[in-house]
């Protein structure tokens, strides 16, 4: 049986999944110094993805356990449009979360957090969501025990950092075309659709035309073993594809989940996925120029 989620939802989920530990690159827009002033309880903070634009994320430690920062800029093509798609996350959130306008965030800014009756640790998790310009900023801090008011303050400072982005004309272009994306091959895919890039940090890339998703997700300090496991893993059939290395794959046919294909492959201790994801199962032609994009990448052809 087919478990379909929301289309953002499971990009994100897999987005999370890709973000490496320890990081390889420092957050550019939000320096992990930062953090440990506007949250000081859980200083040293660990930067664990980061990137010139896009997602960070961020651990920090006491004795009572982990804290986890988590950043997101998305670039809409409007001012509007940015309005407009955090409207839209608020009104599909369900009845289980505690919902509060944060004028600070935007016209149609708002915090959120599960209600105290959906689970155990509700109070240690909080979600911020806002707009400026063309920017959304998606934001989530857990903590041991319950976010404070103090914690709320500092979450909400370091969340508006996300939208330093607005005003930055070369970071915007880059926070919408993937560099790991040749673009001609992306029109081919999208079968001439208007669609539209996000770059999440150093590691990750959505391409998407509507319910259509290309995504990309690489995960650093992968060996041979690992790699081998990453590929077997899932209800996939998958193909060797000896082009891009010993550990090239491309995996279809899948039994659950959405309908996708995915291509597979080590390079330099960095394992890529690309993931076509167009809501119906992947055309021999699709799988064919989901290859091809993903030896461009291969081939160091951005």
């Amino acid at each position: 049986m087919r478990i379909r989620l929301p289309m953002l939802a499971a990009c994100l989920v897999l987005l999370a999944i890709s973000m490496p530990a320890p990081a390889v690159e420092s957050c550019l827009w939000l320096p992990v110094a930062q953090v440990g002033r506007a949250l000081p309880e859980f200083k040293p903070w660990q930067t664990m993805a980061g990137g010139k634009v896009g997602a960070c994320q961020f651990l920090g430690r006491t004795p009572r356990g982990a804290a986890i920062l988590s950043l997101i800029q998305r670039v809409e093509e409007s001012p509007a449009k940015a309005e407009d798609f955090v409207a839209s996350l608020r009104k599909n959130l369900g009845g289980e979360y505690l919902v509060e306008p944060m004028a600070s965030l935007g016209r149609r800014g708002f915090s959120y957090r599960p209600k105290d009756a959906a689970a155990g640790d509700a109070r240690g998790t909080l979600f911020l969501v806002g707009h400026e310009g063309r920017v959304v900023a998606m934001g989530t801090l857990t903590v041991p025990g319950e976010v404070s008011a103090d914690m709320r303050e500092g979450f909400l400072a370091l969340s508006r950092r996300a939208f330093d982005l607005a005003g930055d004309s070369e970071n915007l272009a880059a926070a919408t075309r993937c560099t790991y994306f040749d673009q001609d091959l992306l029109d081919e895919l999208f079968k001439g659709a208007g669609f539209s890039q996000q770059v999440y940090g150093a590691n990750s890339c959505i391409a998407n035309a509507g319910a259509r998703v290309l995504l990309l997700a690489i995960v650093d300090n992968v060996g041979p073993a690992l790699a081998q496991t990453m590929a077997a893993s899932g209800d996939c059939r998958s193909t060797p594809l000896p082009a891009l290395g010993a550990h090239g794959s491309i995996g279809f046919a899948c039994a659950e989940g959405n309908a996708r294909a995915m291509v597979r492959y080590l390079k330099g201790g960095k394992h890529f996925e690309f993931s076509w994801i167009p809501g119906a199962e992947p055309s021999p032609a699709e799988r064919e120029l989901l290859v091809k994009l993903a030896q461009s990448a291969y081939d160091g052809v951005h």
